[in-house]
């Protein structure tokens, strides 16, 4: 082996095989760094992902968006006394939205989406308080309003996740 090992070194057709090589080598790691492509194995990723990037971002908006439309929909304004605690409670719920995205495991199944239902359900009602809140907040009517939202959210998630 160590003969093998000498021969190459002291050959110059060897010497140049081992130092194209590096060069390739050095040449295929600087390309996936610029985000040519990217190098994947199990104990290395080498390069950028921007899909994944770009996807995540373009569902934190779609999150942003839908919190925004669910601040002027008739049904929470009108019950809402102020509008500063309305507020707070969509960023909570929009909280819920954003980890789910961003550990990007969302599916269509009932599973998934039930436990999001609940999620986004149990974000809101402990910042709701009986003495000082609409009774509306806490009938069935809410209740099932925040699960329909919450479905729809997930479903175009989900969409968003698939079209890429």
């Amino acid at each position: 082996m160590w003969e093998a090992i000498k021969d190459v070194l002291t050959n110059s057709f060897g010497l140049v095989a081992l130092i194209i090589i590096a060069v390739f080598i050095i040449v295929l790691l600087v390309l996936s760094k610029k985000g040519f492509f990217t190098i994947s194995t199990k104990a290395v990723r080498i390069g950028t992902d921007t899909n994944t990037r770009l996807l995540i971002e373009r569902q934190l908006g779609y999150v942003k968006s839908k919190m925004i439309e669910l601040l002027t929909e008739p049904a929470i304004k009108s019950h809402t006394k102020t509008e500063y605690k309305l507020r707070y409670i969509i960023s909570e719920v929009k909280d819920v939205f954003e980890r789910s995205v961003i550990f990007n495991n969302m599916s269509l199944s009932n599973a998934y989406i039930e436990s999001k239902q609940i999620a986004a359900y149990a974000a809101i009602i402990p910042l709701l308080s009986r003495d000082t809140d609409d009774e509306y907040f806490f009938t069935q009517d809410f209740k099932d309003f925040v699960y329909r939202k919450t479905e729809d959210i997930v479903k175009g998630l989900v969409e968003l996740k698939e079209s890429k």
